[in-house]
């Protein structure tokens, strides 16, 4: 319940029960989320107002969203390899793009999309700043499996198109078999910027990206809610 719900309750001295409950799980040394749990079946037993929290809206390989930390906590996006992803963050307005490139992705038009949905989001370009995670560089290797990666020229690409953005985070171009982390899945936190790794419910399959490097490029998709 503590995932699904959240209390509507901001003066806990108003309702002692709920005051009792805290004082008792933070005695018995209860994890953040037992205390929530038990703060919101309290207040449903209670007839409060519980408001749904919403999910994060989860992109996949090829797509984008935008939204603002009022709306929603986060962005997700899992699997992500041979693939890039691309947060575009406002402080100051606590709203956010987050895009899954592909080989075959246009960077420029994708950027220019997340762009557009960021300050649909209210976000103000000028402020925005970037963090870019993902890819693998396969240069340093003989051979992996007869498998050249695109990443570093996709990468090249994203970067031109940010020009004139603050990258402030950058995690790319993993080495395959070398131990570094080569597959990530990444939470965009709306509400501090921050493009994490986290831990998804069930396994994920890589986005390793087979598509014919030459095929026509195309720009990320807006993910369906």
């Amino acid at each position: 319940m503590a995932k699904l719900y959240k209390v509507n309750v901001t003066r806990s001295r108003d309702f002692p029960c709920c005051a009792r409950a805290r004082r008792r799980a933070l005695d018995e040394n209860l994890a953040p989320s037992d205390t929530s749990a038990v703060l919101a079946w309290l207040a449903v037993a209670a007839g409060l107002a519980v408001a749904a929290s919403p999910a994060p809206p989860m992109v996949g390989m090829g797509e984008y969203d935008a939204a603002r930390a009022a709306d929603v906590p986060a962005i997700e996006t899992v699997g992500v390899a041979t693939c890039i992803a691309v947060f575009l963050y406002d402080p100051q307005a606590k709203a956010g793009a987050l895009g899954h490139f592909a080989a075959t992705t246009d960077a420029a038009r994708s950027i220019a999309e997340m762009r557009r949905a960021l300050e649909a989001a209210g976000g103000s370009w000028k402020r925005a700043r970037a963090s870019v995670i993902g890819g693998w560089d396969t240069s340093k290797i003989a051979d992996v499996a007869g498998f050249r990666s695109t990443s570093p020229e996709l990468l090249a690409q994203i970067k031109a198109a940010l020009r004139g953005v603050p990258i402030v985070k950058e995690q790319t171009l993993a080495v395959p078999f070398s131990g570094q982390k080569t597959i990530r899945n990444l939470r965009a936190d709306l509400e501090t910027g921050a493009l994490e790794d986290f831990e998804p419910n069930g396994p994920v399959v890589p986005s390793s990206d087979s598509s014919d490097p030459s095929a026509p490029r195309r720009p990320l998709r807006r993910h369906a809610r």
